[in-house]
């Protein structure tokens, strides 16, 4: 009986080390990190096979970038708001798990498309599913973990996005390159883990009292009325804290999205890797830097804040300053080397750029938190992710891939190459069905001829435009930066706490 008063007394009262046996709180949060690792699995795993599907379908860069940003954000930002007012009122475990269920078989479903309409139909589906993770996800940590400890709990919970990049460049470039297989199988075996996952996570993950780990615990949440959205969306509007970590991370995205996106055809076109070896870079060295600085800027942010209470301001904008001039070097390492040497010169450059790059993904999260009282965490993650994503996955691809584009026509132009952009698509195309064996594919002289003219004129266009387009790309981080500097002009006087009027409708 002891047991029991002291339970409910501390859920009343509000919990100072959060919900539930600190091993259950670690395995709640590894549960939430493999949902978001696949969540990105998911979504990322075009940006690893962009440059097969591209040549599958004849298509230029900015149609890659549609089909990726744009074609996914649209409907994965407008879903994401309804997602979360459900996830204010509803069961959120629930709602993580069939959303998880839903992207993974739309994520198989990319692997069954065989134009291009289906495979954007099957990407818009994927972004339906996925609207359903992110907003839940940052609800049930806040109520698990104190104020004081959810920079760091959130920081690990973002380490989902570089681990999932991660294993979607490892995972789908080692099953493309099997003899047989393509970038469909990977599309299908990479998702249908995802089914049996969503099944084990509602099985094991509990519901915890929305503001248990709050001061006032769940009574004080509970006495406070649902607020209605138009509410939240004016509490969270008005603060101009919100906006500039909003247009900060959506400026972020767009930088990271975009580049993202052809990183792993920049290291096939200008260093002439094959994929597997890309993505070992893509997806394995720059993959754990982009982790060390996602969880190494959340514990940073919490142990100085003491000291510098706006730590989740400046260490983004610090990092983010710092990594574009990094960027931009090891982009272009092959204008003033070859071979090996360009390589081994980019490398270590890029990973320091990806540990600052990543150091704002768990400040922007933990700030939006705080923003907002218990019942209006979820929303606000929505808004948030609302900005970021519609800015920043929606248009970066396309933008990256439209400068590439540029790029490209403007060296075959100086090359006086007897073939356009869209003639050279073609080309990669039916040299892709020559290899694979294809009926009424090329041959011959025709065959010959092709190749002379991809390697002479449409390879090293490309590997031009590549470049330009991702080094242009990481100019946004400055933008970003910026917003994560202002932020702290008004961060300190927008945060809540449980003085304040209770918000009703």
């Amino acid at each position: 009986m002891a047991d029991v008063a002291s339970e409910t007394s501390t859920t009343e009262a509000g919990s100072t080390e959060g919900y539930g046996s600190s091993g259950y709180r670690a395995y709640v949060l590894f549960a939430l990190i493999v949902v978001y690792t696949f969540n990105f699995i998911d979504r990322t795993l075009i940006g690893v096979l962009g440059e097969q599907i591209r040549e599958t379908f004849g298509l230029s860069d900015f149609m890659i970038g549609i089909l990726s940003g744009l074609a996914f954000a649209v409907l994965y930002t407008l879903l994401g708001i309804p997602f979360a007012m459900l996830a204010e009122r509803k069961n959120r475990t629930s709602i993580i798990a069939i959303a998880m269920a839903a992207w993974s078989a739309m994520t198989v479903a990319c692997g069954m498309a065989q134009n291009t309409f289906q495979f954007a139909l099957a990407r818009i589906g994927v972004g339906i599913g996925e609207a359903g993770c992110s907003p839940p996800s940052h609800s049930l940590i806040s109520d698990y973990f104190p104020p004081e400890k959810r920079a760091s709990a959130l920081g690990i919970f973002a380490l989902g996005i570089p681990i999932g990049s991660m294993l979607a460049a490892l995972g789908g470039a080692y099953i493309a390159t099997r003899g047989g297989l393509d970038w469909r199988d990977a599309f299908i075996w990479m998702g249908l883990p995802g089914i049996l996952g969503a099944i084990i996570f509602k099985m094991t993950v509990k519901e915890p009292p929305r503001g248990y780990s709050d001061p006032g615990g769940a009574a004080a949440a509970a006495a406070r009325r649902m607020p209605s959205p138009f509410k939240v969306f004016s509490v969270v509007l008005n603060k101009p804290t919100f906006w500039h970590v909003s247009m900060g991370g959506a400026m972020a995205s767009f930088a990271g999205y975009g580049i993202g996106q052809f990183i792993a055809p920049f290291w096939m076109r200008a260093h002439g890797l094959d994929l597997m070896n890309a993505a070992l870079i893509y997806g394995g060295v720059l993959g754990v830097a982009a982790g060390i600085g996602t969880f190494g800027s959340g514990v940073v942010a919490d142990r100085v804040r003491n000291r510098h209470p706006n730590s989740d301001s400046w260490l983004p904008a610090l990092g983010m300053s710092l990594c574009v001039p990094l960027m931009i070097f090891g982009y272009n390492t092959v204008g003033f080397s070859s071979g090996a040497t360009a390589i081994w010169l980019a490398i270590p450059v890029l990973v320091i750029a990806a540990i600052l790059r990543y150091s704002y993904l768990a400040p922007m999260f933990a700030v939006t938190q705080k923003l907002v009282e218990p019942r209006m965490r979820a929303t606000a993650a929505a808004l948030l992710l609302f900005v970021v994503n519609i800015i920043g996955y929606g248009f970066g691809p396309p933008t990256v891939g439209w400068i590439s584009d540029q790029g490209t026509k403007y060296q075959l132009a100086q090359l006086e190459a007897p073939v356009t952009a869209s003639e050279c698509g073609r080309i990669e195309s039916a040299l892709l069905a020559a290899r694979k064996g294809r009926e009424n594919a090329i041959s011959g002289t025709e065959l010959e001829e092709s190749m002379a003219t991809n390697d002479t004129y449409c390879k090293p266009a490309r590997a031009i435009g590549n470049r330009v387009g991702v080094s242009a790309g990481s100019l946004f981080l400055l933008w970003a930066a910026l917003h994560f500097w202002l932020m702290g002009r008004t961060m300190q006087r927008d945060l809540w706490t449980p003085e304040e009027e209770p918000a009703t409708a």
